[in-house]
């Protein structure tokens, strides 16, 4: 990878007083008239310093910290690993024919960050004819600070950028549909989204209402079918704002995962039992071409990609035209492996995953490493209750995982495993231990194996019907030895 050096940071200045600040000013504190805002594309070391000890989030070192002019006026400071000079030249510099992928800190400005990243990109098109749909994240209702879902302030910070380069607002569309068994208003109300996309004066759309295209595609001889919101079809641009964070099923969700929110309930729950690596693969062979804005503002790591996640303070923003080099990057960059997905889009034709051939501008590589916790292969957020991920979609997982995060933790001698899908078998399964079906797959796949326990039904079935089921479980046969259990006689709800 080669690496651009530039700092995306803006310059607040007054027109009338000449006062400059580097943090957000509306009015100037002095004669109070609205300030205006100027970017610098050369930078001059003036001063710097080596740090020698480690830091959170700065564990490598040495390294410096430089304090940068820019030729429009204002000074920033920016860490780098390279030994600086004073009078040494920070510039944009774009490696022409090369994949690109950009990266910009965010420390006040995010409307800024957003715009540089974009920029960099060099020749994403933008005119007054385009109709445009911005697909951000929204699969659960959680807030901005959470990492779960897209932050409003980079949505905003895009439609800005849209209006100032042409787009004319009653083009532009926001656009998600949620995780199965969710509720979008609910999500827009919670994340703020529905407040912004009010304030900007553009329309929010739930892609699961939107009318239906179907497309299939065959390869290796395996035919794949999905059923996309038609409105993805009908825009002239798309540019897509995942969230970084990790995903207990999927890995990593970014760039190419975050698409899975254009397709429809019935075929997001068909992905998984396709095989969700090859699905989330096959399915954006069949998308438009889309520019992708991801969020790292506030990630997410370790058992993403909801509420049992935890947030990551990366206060990053990359962009890129091919997603498949983009999901690649941020994971080398994250410290996180790459995923089968992301390989299968390589060989398949829809992005590249050769990063010798891309090149990462605005940042240099080392400043903004940082590793993220991955998911673990299993967990539970209660002890002696065992999960089993039978490939379950997320309207079923998310339900449960929040179901047992209200059960106490311990609960002592009982143990039992839930399962939820439908790719699993009795060898994953111990034949000792009372087994609840979550789910009307799960139950159905249990069924096939001839396994007994108990079925808590639904697709997916709400939390309030799995805790409910659980409680009795715990509540009523606390105290029993665990291998004593007569499984038939806890059969209450039988398959």
């Amino acid at each position: 990878m080669s690496i651009s050096l530039v700092p995306a940071r803006m310059v607040w200045f007054c027109p009338n007083c000449s006062l400059e600040w580097s943090y957000p000013v509306k009015y100037c504190t002095n004669c109070r008239k609205e300030t205006g805002k100027k970017d610098s594309s050369r930078y001059v070391v003036v001063g710097f310093t080596q740090i020698s000890i480690p830091s959170p989030k700065n564990e490598t070192v040495p390294y410096y910290v430089v304090l940068l002019e820019g030729d429009s006026g204002g000074r920033i400071l920016k860490k780098t690993f390279k030994e600086p000079r004073l009078g040494d030249e920070f510039r944009e510099v774009l490696s022409g024919g090369r994949t690109l992928v950009s990266v910009s800190r965010v420390k006040y400005d995010i409307s800024g960050s957003v715009a540089k990243v974009l920029n960099l990109l060099g020749d994403v098109k933008i005119n007054e004819t385009q109709k445009v749909l911005i697909k951000p994240n929204l699969s659960f209702p959680a807030n901005a600070s959470s990492g779960v879902v897209t932050n409003p302030l980079v949505v905003e910070g895009v439609i800005e950028y849209l209006l100032s380069n042409g787009a004319r607002r009653e083009d532009i569309l926001v656009g998600d549909s949620c995780a199965i068994g969710f509720d979008m208003n609910s999500i827009l109300r919670k994340s703020g989204l529905g407040e912004v996309c009010e304030r900007m004066g553009v329309e929010f759309i739930d892609l699961e209402e939107c009318g239906t295209v179907l497309r299939e595609i065959e390869i290796s001889g395996e035919k794949f079918r999905i059923e996309f919101a038609d409105e993805v079809f009908k825009r002239d641009l798309i540019v897509n704002l995942p969230v970084v964070k990790t995903h207990f099923q999927a890995g990593v969700s970014l760039a190419l995962k975050n698409m899975k929110g254009c397709a429809k309930s019935q075929s997001k729950k068909y992905m998984h039992r396709f095989g969700l690596q090859k699905a989330i693969a096959y399915m954006n062979l069949l998308l438009p071409k889309y520019v992708t804005v991801a969020d790292g503002t506030v990630g997410l790591e370790g058992f993403g990609p909801s509420v049992l996640g935890r947030p990551a303070d990366l206060g990053l923003i990359f962009a890129g035209k091919d997603p498949v080099a983009l999901d690649l990057t941020v994971c080398r960059l994250l410290g996180l492996e790459s995923t089968e997905y992301m390989r299968l889009a390589s060989r398949i034709g829809v992005g590249n995953g050769d990063l010798d051939s891309v090149s990462v501008v605005g940042e240099e590589y080392q400043a903004v490493t940082r590793r993220l916790e991955r998911p673990a292969q299993e967990f539970s957020p209660t002890e002696r209750i065992r999960v089993i991920d039978g490939n379950g979609c997320s309207g079923c997982s998310n339900n449960l995982w929040v179901a047992l995060s209200r059960l106490p933790k311990d609960t002592g001698s009982l143990e039992a495993e839930v399962v939820f899908g439908s790719y699993f078998g009795p060898d994953r399964l111990d034949s000792l231990k009372l087994k609840f079906a979550v789910g009307d797959c799960a139950i159905v796949r249990m069924r096939e194996i001839g396994l007994e326990g108990q079925g808590i039904s639904g697709c997916p079935p709400e939390t309030e019907a799995i805790l409910r089921r659980l409680s009795e479980w715990y509540f009523h046969r606390r105290g029993h030895v665990a291998g004593t259990w007569s499984t038939n006689s806890l059969l209450r709800h039988p398959l």
